[in-house]
């Protein structure tokens, strides 16, 4: 079974004193903007935030869980993408 890529991630560039990184999701197919990855203080991880009005199935999600956590484990060392 072939997995395809359907969404791709931006980093926005870090605000003034930021600790952490934020990315904007965007399918591949549309162009739209369907959410955002930023990090979740309660949580102390990155976490997805969807825009509202998007339809997500499982090889979605599973990709951007992925990404989530590589992410988390890049922070967690002190390998952020800045």
């Amino acid at each position: 079974m072939t997995r395809g890529v359907w969404v791709s991630f931006k980093l926005n560039d870090r605000r003034l004193k930021a600790k952490t990184d934020t990315w904007e999701v965007w399918s591949l197919d549309e162009a739209s903007h369907i959410g955002q990855v930023r990090w979740y203080a309660p949580w102390r991880k990155y976490s997805f935030f969807p825009s509202s009005e998007t339809v997500w199935e499982q090889d979605c999600l599973r990709h951007i869980a992925e990404f989530i956590q590589s992410q988390t484990e890049k922070h967690r060392k002190g390998k952020r993408a800045f």
